[in-house]
Order: structure tokens, then C-alpha cells, then sequence
């Protein structure tokens, strides 16, 4: 998993995957706001940390390991920059 940052798109920031030899790379969420990714230890889901929709928040969503059912979690916190851990 990996975040794919843009030069010339300043903040478009996506969320990728890609098998462990580089090959197979697809888009997992939609959106360009991605700060920070984990996956759970079990590897069944993904825990993200994305732009809030209000200026200088963040908001943690859930999704499965597809990228399929995000839901967001509790509402969004002050910061522009994270780090997640699940």
C-alpha cells in the first residue's frame, strides 16, 4: 500500500496498492485527500486518515482491504498532518 502524491497537483494525495513485486498497482479509494494508511493485522481491513471536509481537520475512516465500505469514523479533529497505526 502506498500513497501517491502529485507534484503538480499540490494536496491531490491517492491511495494505492500494488503486489509486492510493483506490478498489479491499482487505486483503492476514491478521493485525493489521503494523509495516512494502515492495514489491520488481520489484513481484512484498512484504517485511513483523510482531509476533513472542513479546513485544517482530519477524519479516520474504515474500510475493507478492497477499499470497498469505507465508513468514516466519529466526527473530524484539528490537524493538517497524521500518522496511523491500527
Amino acid at each position: 500500500m502506498f500513497i501517491r502524491r502529485y507534484r503538480n497537483d499540490a494536496g491531490r494525495r491517492e491511495l494505492w496498492v500494488a503486489n509486492r513485486d510493483g506490478t498489479g498497482a491499482r487505486r483503492l479509494v476514491t478521493g485525493s485527500d489521503v494523509v495516512a494508511a494502515d492495514w489491520s493485522p488481520d489484513g481484512s481491513r484498512i484504517v485511513i486518515v483523510r482531509s476533513g471536509s472542513a479546513p485544517n481537520t482530519l477524519q479516520v475512516w474504515i474500510a475493507r482491504d478492497d477499499g470497498s465500505n469505507a465508513r468514516r469514523l466519529g466526527s473530524a479533529i484539528p490537524g493538517t498532518e497524521a500518522t496511523v497505526d491500527w
